[in-house]
Order: C-alpha cells, then structure tokens, then sequence
C-alpha cells in the first residue's frame, strides 16, 4: 500500500470517526442536556402545582381565621346564639366558599355543629366517620384547643384525602378564652384534583403513601430515593412524571403527589439533536471529501508523480532524466531540488567511473605486484603484475578467499588479514620486520613454494600491507604489495659475507696488535727500570700513555663492531638490567627497578647500554646512594628513564657526552650507547638538573616496545 492510498484511507477513517464522535456526542452531551432541562421544567412544574395547593390549604385558613375569631361564632358554642347556622351555614355559603365540611367543637373537642356536603350533588351530608373518628382521638392536632392553636395542611381519612384548616373560637377582637375550634375542609376527590392540575396544565393525583393503590414501581422509587424531596422518571418516549412527597398535619410524610406531562422538551431536543447530526453527518462528508480531494490533487497526486519518478529513473538507471512535477509550491521546489541532486549524481558517478577507471588503469598497469581484500577477507583486486608473476589469473581469485589462502604461508597469518581485523597488536608477535601501527606494516622471507605452478625455489619476496579507510576513517580492507627483492637479497647476503670477513680481519688484526702492545707495554716497563733519568722517565710515561690510548680505541672498535651483527629483537628490560648489574661491583648503592613486563625491540647489545649507564653513575656520581629506572607511556610510544642522586651533568656538558671525542675514562660509553639504541630508531638525551642527579630518557616510538602476557 503506497502513500496516496494509505493517505485517503487515513483520513475517510479521521473523517469516520469525527462524525461517530460528533453522534455520540450529539446524542449524548446535547440530548442529555435537554432531559436534564426537561427534569428541571418537571420539578418546576411540581413544585408550582405544590405551591397551587399550599394556596389552597392558605385559601381555605383565611376563610376559617375568618370564622373562628368571631363574636357570633363565639356566641354560638355559648348556645346564646340560636339562629346563627340557618344564617351564615347554609348550602350557598358550602358552594361558594368550596367547603365540603365545616366542624365546631367546644373547649371538651365535642362537636357542637358539624355538616358535610356532596358538591356533585349539591346536598347536604352527614360528617364522614373518619372525621369522627379523628376528632376523637386525643392526640389529634384538631383537639385540644389552647388560644394559639391553628391547624392546616394535608389529613388522610379513610374516606381519601382531604386538605383541613382548624382555627380556635376567639372574640372578633381575638381575645379568649377559647371557646372550641372552629375546622374547615375540602375533600381531594379527583374533581378537585382535576380543578388544581388545571392550574398548571399537568396530570395530577395526590395518593396517600398508605393506600394499596400507590403503585409498587412508585414505592420503590419512594425508597431508592428517599434523600431527594423530588423525583422525576420518564414512563416512554411521550410521558414523563414527577413525584414529591407530602405531610400530613402530623408532620409525617402521607401523601405522594404525582404529576404527568408531555415530553416536549425531549421530543424538541431529541428532534434538534436529529437535526444538528444531520447537519453534521452532510456537513463532514463534504468537508471531507473537499479536504480528501484537495488533498489528492494537491499533494498526494503530486507525490505520487515524483516517487513514479524516482522509481523510473532507479529502475532504468538513467541519471540523465529528471522529475516532471511543474508549480510554484514545495513541490515543484523540491523537484528543483531534487533534480539538481540527480545533476551532481550523475556529475558525480561520471567523475566516480573516471576515477575508477583511472585507478584500475593505474592499479594494473603498476610494475608492482599488488591485491586488495575487504572486510570478508576476500579478494577484491588483484593486479596484472602479480598475475604474470604469480601465474594466478584475477577472475581465478577474485571474490574469493579459500584458492588464494593455499598460496600463502601456513604459520604466518597474512598481513592484510591481520589489519582488517583490526589485530594489528598481533603483528610483533608473528612478524620481526618494521611497522607503524595505523600506516603500514611489512616483512621479507623466503617465498619457496608461495605460488603454485611457478617455481619460486630460492626467491625472496618483500610485502607491506597498509588499511584501506572510509570516509569515517574505519578500516574496510587492506592493500598488499609483494615485491621481489631476491637480488637484494642476494647482495645483502654477499655484504654479510664480505662484513663476516672484515670483522675476521678485524679480529686477527686487533688480536695481533693487543699483543704487540702488551709486548711494548713489557719493554717500556724494563726501560723504566734501567734509568734513572727524569726525562727519559718522562717520556715513557707519555709512551706509556699512548700506549693506553691506543688499546682504548681497540677496544671500541671491537665494541662498535659488535653493532648492529645479529638482528634486533624483543628483550625484557627488567632481565637485561639485572644481566648489566651482575656485571659491574656495586656496593652501598640502592637500585630501583619499576619496569612491570614491558619488552623493547632493539639491538642485542642493548644490555651495554643499561652497563655503560650504571658504569658512569657508579664512576662519576658524587654522593651516590640511589639509581632508579621506570617508565611512561605517552600517545607517541614509551620513556625509559634512568635516574640518580649523583652529582648531575652540567647544562653546557649535557650533549657533549654523547661525543665519542669527549670522555674522562673509556671515553666511548655514551656515545655507543646512542650508536646501538638508533639502530631500532630509539634516542637518549639527558635532561636531569646539575647538582640534583642525571636522568636519561630513552625514547621507544609506538610498535617498538610491548608488555608481555597482554592481548
């Protein structure tokens, strides 16, 4: 799936879900919004429907606050006023007042007057059995009449509910004592129930909480709920009520007042909601398909055309075409742009094939034989000159490793190998030859049998091999070169030959000039016996002194001859020190050696060196009592450092010691010490204070010295 695919995918799925979230939101959120303005409006409307009822029960108290502070009232219970219920209670004062009974009562709660009326039909009732059963009941708040009794609200009978007001009979003036109570009521039958929801336009009914008609589904609400003073629950789709609970003139809760209405609100919303979802769902898909068509036309269709660009110009291989997208925006910028990048790729491989044919030109027409491996030990090149030496044509070997391997020696690892992997610290250990750890390395031996099917008996081949970097300077192959050098060998062979007859002639001529010397030496002893003049005694002393002078200079011939006859190798320092300490008396003399296991490439007279300097300490240090030798290591190799508590070297002496002509007893030991230690390239310069003791410092360059049992 490419880009422009994965692209619209991606955004018909963002588009899909924003609309899913825009519904749940909508019909969630919003639509619960409106059932939660739809409860309120319920709760509203039940509280006004309460409050229609409390004027009612307050309606009904001013009519009886009316009655019962009144002197004819008051007359009446006295019995002094006969007349006074065919006169204020007839049938026309229950209808217009509304009363479905009126009660008086004496100061004992017996009733004096006590009618009922039947509004549907207009007559007049007896008072209901459960009116007389309430006011006989002592604790009923309708009895025991005090001067400040009133009584309203709610009453549950066992003819249905009843709203009841009860006002002591006072003097018009509402002095007392009181004279009873005077109680007025409306029965809350569903016609006055009707006339109350009429006010507010709901469906009310108003059940006592006792009553086996109060519906379970309300009971239960009653008691999962009881902690809120109202409650609304829809019934469907089109009905929703609301519940509050009241009390009766006990002050316990009696009734369950109920209410029902319309849902308009949440039809209203729900049909909003609809609206708004469909304004969205319309909305988001032509936003949508706007945005995906932009989209595609102005930025994925382009993409598109410079990958099918690219990927035409990779699978052709044909630098020299160019990306076709046209405009003035990012796009055709990076067009531009990436057509300059395939002007300079193509510039650039141009000048890379010419390089490399270059270097293939130059790396086979070299005179020198010559092969490159890579990191997988594999030949990658392989020269015409090491073909016709070697008999071994290049695609024989090229890209392989096994054939060519057979050709090199067994107990040597080659030493391109050695650098590619990167184990340039184990070259000393197979190689005695020269090297420089991040240059080259090379080595010279006999190469009887290197190659197969040429004869190379008596042949001596010289290699170096040097890293090949990348631009990060981490090796990934190595360049190997052989050279034939069998003539030179053959004359270093014929000089050794010549220099071992030399140092012969050297030897019997030394030897035979000691002697004729030790025989002078005899004669001029026996002159010195047989005079007595002083100045012929002065003359064989100075014959005697030449005499010495002469077998001096015999001596460091023979030393100076010594160089340089055996090859280097690696010596341990701490031994050769203790082979040049067995040599020379030293007493009282402390010596420290802090050398570890470290081992230098150098000449076999090396322990000469380390004798010549402890010879000079111990002959010339004023004060002597300790020599010490230690080393550092620096990023350019190794210090060996002498030290003493002698006397020192005076600066203006420092580099005249190292002359041969300058010397106090042999005369030579410094400057042959300097002498051997260049063979291998080491130096020695003296940088100790006068007065304060010498200290040498010997100079190993890096790949000149190691420590033994280190990897």
């Amino acid at each position: 799936m490419d880009l422009r695919e994965k692209t619209l995918l991606s955004l018909i799925g963002a588009l899909m879900l924003i609309l899913i979230g825009t519904i749940i939101f909508s019909s969630t959120i919003l639509l619960r919004s409106y059932e939660n303005l739809e409860a309120s409006h319920v709760s509203d409307t039940l509280d006004l429907t309460l409050n229609n009822v409390n004027n009612e029960i307050a309606n009904l108290n001013a009519i009886v606050t009316d009655w019962g502070p009144w002197d004819d009232t008051y007359s009446y219970i006295k019995g002094q006023k006969s007349d006074f219920i065919s006169t204020n209670l007839r049938k026309e004062t229950y209808e217009s007042l509304r009363l479905n009974f009126v009660i008086i009562t004496d100061p004992n709660d017996t009733i004096v007057y006590g009618e009922g009326f039947d509004a549907t039909a207009g007559t007049m009732t007896p008072l209901s059995s459960g009116l007389v059963r309430e006011l006989a009941n002592a604790g009923s708040p309708l009895t025991n009449t005090t001067l400040n009794r009133k009584v309203s609200g709610f009453l549950n009978l066992l003819e249905g509910p009843v709203i009841i007001t009860a006002h002591p009979v006072l003097h018009t003036d509402f002095s007392g004592p009181p004279a009873g109570m005077v109680i007025m009521g409306r029965a809350l039958n569903d016609a006055e129930i009707s006339r109350l929801g009429m006010l507010t336009l709901p469906s009310l009914s108003i059940t006592p909480l006792s009553s086996s008609s109060l519906p379970p589904d309300d009971r239960d609400l009653l008691l999962n709920e009881a902690t809120s003073p109202v409650h609304v629950r829809p019934i469907n789709d089109r009905t929703i009520e609301g519940h509050r609970v009241v009390q009766d003139i006990y002050g316990n809760d009696a009734f369950l007042l109920k209410v029902e209405m319309p849902r308009d609100i949440y039809q209203q919303g729900r049909n909003t909601v609809l609206s708004f979802i469909l304004i969205q769902l319309v909305s988001g898909l032509m936003i949508g398909l706007l945005v995906i068509y932009i989209m595609d036309r102005g930025v994925l269709s382009r993409i598109s055309t410079i990958s099918t660009d690219f990927g035409d110009i990779a699978k052709r291989g044909d630098l020299s075409a160019r990306i076709s997208v046209k405009g003035n925006d990012e796009f055709s910028r990076l067009a531009e742009v990436s057509n300059r990048m395939l002007e300079t790729i193509e510039t650039t491989q141009k000048a890379l094939q010419e390089n490399d044919a270059k270097l293939h030109s130059i790396f086979n027409g070299s005179p020198v034989m010559q092969f490159v491996i890579g990191k997988d030990h594999r030949i990658i090149l392989w020269n015409r000159s090491l073909e016709e030496y070697s008999c071994i044509s290049a695609k024989d070997v090229v890209g392989t490793d096994e054939q060519w391997r057979a050709f090199y020696p067994t107990k040597r690892p080659c030493l391109a190998d050695l650098l590619v992997d990167g184990a340039i610290e184990k070259i000393p250990q197979w190689y005695q030859g020269k090297f420089r750890q991040s240059q080259f390395v090379e080595d010279a031996y006999e190469a009887t049998d290197f190659f197969l099917g040429k004869d190379t008996a008596g042949k001596w081949l010289y290699f170096t091999a040097a890293p090949v970097r990348d631009i990060r300077g981490a090796i990934i192959g190595a360049v190997e070169t052989l050279e034939d050098i069998t003539e030179r060998k053959k004359a270093e062979e014929a000089i050794k030959a010549a220099n071992i007859k030399l140092n012969l002639l050297s030897s019997i001529i030394r030897h035979d000039i000691l002697n004729q010397l030790t025989a002078l030496r005899v004669q001029l002893e026996l002159a010195k016996m047989q005079t007595t003049d002083p100045v012929q005694l002065d003359a064989i002393k100075k014959e005697e002194a030449a005499v010495d002078t002469i077998s001096q200079q015999i001596e460091f011939t023979r030393d100076y001859q010594e160089m340089g006859v055996q090859a280097p190798q690696w010596q341990d320092v701490h031994r050769t020190i203790l082979r040049a300490i067995s040599l020379i008396h030293i007493e009282g003399i402390t010596i420290k050696a802090d050398l570890g296991t470290l081992e230098i490439y150098a000449d076999a007279l090396l322990e000469r060196v380390f004798y010549n300097l402890f010879e000079n300490s111990i002959r010339h240090g004023i004060g002597l009592t300790t020599i010490t030798v230690s080393y550092q290591e620096s990023g350019d190799g190794c210090v060996v450092i002498y030290e003493d508590n002698g006397g020192g070297i005076p600066h203006s002496q420092k580099e005249n010691i190292f002359n041969r002509k300058f010397f106090k007893n042999t005369g030579f030991g410094m400057f042959l010490s300097r002498e051997i230690l260049s063979i291998t390239e080491l130096t020695i310069k003296e940088t100790g204070e006068p007065m304060k003791g010498v200290r040498f410092e010997i100079s190993v360059p890096a790949g000149a010295y190691r420590f033994s049992g280190r990897t």
